[in-house]
């Protein structure tokens, strides 16, 4: 018969519990006894020790101190008697606590020799202070406190030793009682450990049959059996993991039940996601897919599951999501691993992404991942998801169409109606695109896009479609389906001539008023979604602006013209403004960096052995180095830019100085400075260290487009502004009023000219006409905005002769 479980628990808990209570009375008695002949060896013992270690050390001191005295390091015999005093205090201390019985003696001799060296020190002291009065006097005073000194250290050294061996007596006595009672413990713990072990054998074979049962059940659980269960036999323990897990069975059933609604659930919302959805293990392969998926790419499930990721995608991913590599969607090679690492490694959001169907097309995706990880940070599986934004890219690429076709607008309004109908042929294609006008009985093609030769621009107006289209002033598009077969077939020979099926049409409205008919037409059968529609609207009230504006004449022109010199100062303004920004980070993010590559790149020049090509690579990493570093502190100086402190300066002197800090240049360069300077200029309102940097600027461009030499012409004078132009006149803009007195100064260099295009781009930010080694393209734009902040203004022109004129206009200092 089989023990129950409680019955050998109890039994075998009792014979253990008295065990332990022996051992630890037993090893409670041998600690207290050991600890009372430490407690004797740490607290009086070593107390005693470390005092004659201590009084060792204090007639060490009085012999040193004593030594100093005798070779004149020390002046006076005080410390000596200061330390003895120390010493003899001790000694009495020593003596009072009454634990040095074995000692006495030698404290006694102790104090005998500390008092005859104080007499005899103290007596060597006068003989030294009287110069040695007495002569053998002193030396035999000498020779005592010596011999004093000798005996001190003699009898503490001989204590010490004595103290130290009584102390190891002790500890070596202790040790054996240690190892003895370390020998009883070890048997004593060795018959507890047979017994322990003799108690648990007994408990596990009266646990061995449940726990059996136990294991049985759940391997049949986990086989998917779920309708066996246990017997319960005993109510102890047993009984009750019995009943327990009989109840787990139960539970596991629900939650099975449960995890299949569950299931259906999740399934029903992954088939009816409009989003792709597809699901890899850490290893990149697919696991999961949902039928948007499937429905896009054209595959079947069995298809994907199992294959890599890499096998959706069209390219491989960079950092940041975009497609970087070549299209090959045979190739499953490294590309696709990086894929995964790119998915794998972060949560990755509204990456745009190329898909590739079964079929060969792309798609654009918008997509996103998240890495899914186990308790210790490892991924296990990542779920990526993903929504088709071809028709979200197509609209992007529609209003980036409009947008460049309303930026390309001029003062002409039939030109910009011309802008919009290519407009409208870029973005709907079609056959052609026609914008038509009512004029009287007549329909009249104003503008067209793609129209075929020979077509008839005019027509009378019975029976058109673009007529019908007109006299329906609509507010939404106009589309007729099956055109060949409608009644303006018959009415309209071009039809048929050109097989046109489709046509798309909005009304064109002059100041509430139809007047004509944006129009598109195929030659197929065509359907429009409604932001199609919507476009199609906005470029036909686009066409309606411009024949409104045909009617306002020169008044509009001339609306027009501040609108589009308003618009040219706020797009400059938002370029300044993004400099700024952009010089504000950089000099700390990009100076840094750049810095710690320069000295890179040096320390590798001085530690390897390189040969002429590698030189030759490295010495172009450090000019490059230094050309960025070079762009930064120029856009950092632009972004300080923002202010001068204005006095009273000789615009004279300004330039002398600057012709001296080229100077050097202009003598390599062989270029002749040939100088007209008005000396009775008055004074400017300027910023000497601002203005010193603009004709530094100047002077170097010139010097820089004389490679071969030339000359160089400055000239200052005073000039009244007597005719409008530009910053001259009345307007709110202008900084000189007509009639001002002003200094002007002119540059002309013998150099090559500058192209009509890029003269209009000559101070825009990063512009130049130069190789990347002769500048940044900032010069200009800082030399602009300095004057600018003087309230001047700078013009550019080419010369008759060849070559280019700077001309700047600065005010006159209010005090002369």
């Amino acid at each position: 018969m089989v023990m129950p479980f409680r019955s050998a628990r109890n039994l075998a808990f009792s014979v253990m519990l008295f065990m332990i209570i022996g051992v630890s009375v037993y090893a409670y008695l041998i600690m207290e006894r050991n600890a009372e002949r430490v407690d004797e060896i740490v607290v009086v013992q070593e107390s005693r020790l470390n005092n004659w270690y201590e009084l060792s050390e204090v007639i060490r001191e009085i012999e040193s101190a004593f030594n100093r005295y005798q070779t004149g390091e020390s002046e006076v015999i005080s410390p000596v008697m200061l330390l003895l005093d120390k010493a003899l205090r001790k000694v009495n201390e020593m003596k009072a606590s009454g634990i040095y019985v074995g000692e006495l003696r030698n404290l006694d001799s102790l104090a005998d020799e500390m008092l005859t060296f104080r007499q005899v020190a103290f007596l060597y002291a006068t003989e030294v202070k009287t110069g040695y009065k007495y002569g053998a006097s002193g030396k035999e005073m000498k020779r005592i406190a010596q011999n004093a000194l000798i005996r001190m250290n003699e009898l503490s050294n001989s204590t010490l030793h004595y103290v130290t061996d009584k102390i190891a007596k002790k500890k070596e006595d202790l040790l054996g009682n240690i190892d003895e009672s370390q020998r009883v413990l070890a048997v004593v713990l060795f018959v507890s450990i047979v017994v322990t072990a003799g108690a648990a054998i007994f408990m596990s074979r009266a646990l061995a049959r449940p726990i059996f049962e136990l294991v049985t059940a759940a391997k049949r659980i986990a086989a998917g059996d779920l309708d066996g269960k246990i017997e319960v036999e005993t109510d102890d323990e047993i009984g009750e993991l019995k009943e327990a897990f009989n109840h787990m069975v139960e539970e596991v059933q629900c939650s099975q039940d449960a995890i299949e609604i569950e299931k259906n659930y999740v399934d029903s919302i992954l088939s009816s996601m409009n989003d792709t959805l597809v699901v890899v293990n850490a290893d990149g392969v697919i696991m999961t897919v949902n039928q948007a998926l499937l429905n896009l790419l054209g595959y079947a499930e069995e298809e994907l599951v199992g294959r890599p990721i890499g096998s959706i995608f069209a390219a491989a991913l960079d950092e940041r999501g975009a497609n970087s590599q070549t299209e090959n969607p045979g190739k499953t090679g490294d590309w696709q691993k990086s894929i995964l690492n790119a998915i794998s490694s972060t949560k990755c959001f509204n990456w745009e992404v190329t898909y590739r169907t079964k079929d060969g097309r792309n798609i654009n995706m918008l997509f996103n991942s998240s890495a899914m990880k186990n308790s210790d940070g490892e991924v296990i599986s990542t779920a990526c998801t993903a929504q088709n934004i071809t028709l979200l890219k197509k609209m992007e690429a529609d209003l980036d169409k409009i947008n460049k076709c309303f930026l390309n607008f001029g003062p002409d309004p039939g030109e910009n109606i011309q802008l919009v109908v290519n407009a409208v042929g870029s973005i709907f294609g079609g056959k052609c695109v026609f914008y038509n006008k009512l004029d009287g009985e007549v329909l009249r093609t104003e503008a067209g896009w793609n129209i075929p030769e020979g077509f008839a621009k005019e027509s009378p107006k019975e029976g058109h479609i673009c007529v019908d289209v007109i006299a329906a002033d609509l507010n939404e598009p106009y589309v007729v389906k099956d055109l060949d077969e409608s009644k303006y077939a018959e009415l309209d020979p071009a039809i048929a001539r050109y097989g046109l099926k489709t046509y798309l049409a909005y009304v064109v409205r002059e100041n509430d008023i139809p007047v004509g008919s944006l129009c598109v037409v195929y030659d197929e059968d065509r359907d429009f979604d409604d932001d199609e529609k919507k476009v199609l609207t906005i470029l036909s009230q686009a066409v309606g602006v411009e024949e409104e504006r045909k009617k306002e004449g020169n008044k509009v022109k001339e609306a027009y013209a501040k609108l589009k010199e308003a618009q040219e100062q706020v797009i400059q303004g938002e370029k300044l403004k993004a400099i700024g920004q952009l010089a504000s980070g950089v000099a700390h993010e990009v100076k840094n960096p750049l810095g710690i590559v320069l000295q890179g790149v040096n320390y590798l020049e001085g530690k390897l052995e390189l040969s002429e090509d590698d030189s030759e690579i490295l010495d172009m990493m450090v000019k490059n180095i230094k050309r960025a570093d070079n762009i930064i502190g120029t856009l950092v100086e632009y972004s300080r830019a923002t202010k001068v402190t204005l006095k009273a300066e000789d615009i004279n002197d300004i330039i002398k100085v600057s012709l001296v800090l080229v100077r050097h240049r202009v003598n390599l360069k062989n270029i002749e400075i040939v100088e007209d300077l008005d000396k009775n200029l008055p004074s400017v309102a300027g910023d000497k260290g601002k203005m010193e940097q603009v004709f530094v600027n100047l002077f170097l461009n010139a010097i820089q487009a004389m490679p071969d030499g030339g000359k160089l012409f400055i000239r200052s004078c005073q000039k009244k502004l007597d005719a409008p132009g530009d910053g001259v006149g009345r307007r709110d803009t202008d900084t000189f009023d007509l009639g001002e007195e002003a200094v002007i100064v002119e540059i002309e260099d013998t150099g090559a000219s500058i192209s009509e295009d890029n003269l209009q781009k000559i101070f825009d930010p990063f512009f130049s006409t130069k190789g990347p080694k002769d500048g940044t393209g900032m010069g200009l734009s800082v030399t602009k905005n300095i004057i600018d902040l003087h309230r001047g203004f700078i013009g550019i022109e080419n010369r008759i002769d060849g070559g280019v004129k700077v001309s700047l206009t600065l005010k006159i200092h209010s005090g002369g």
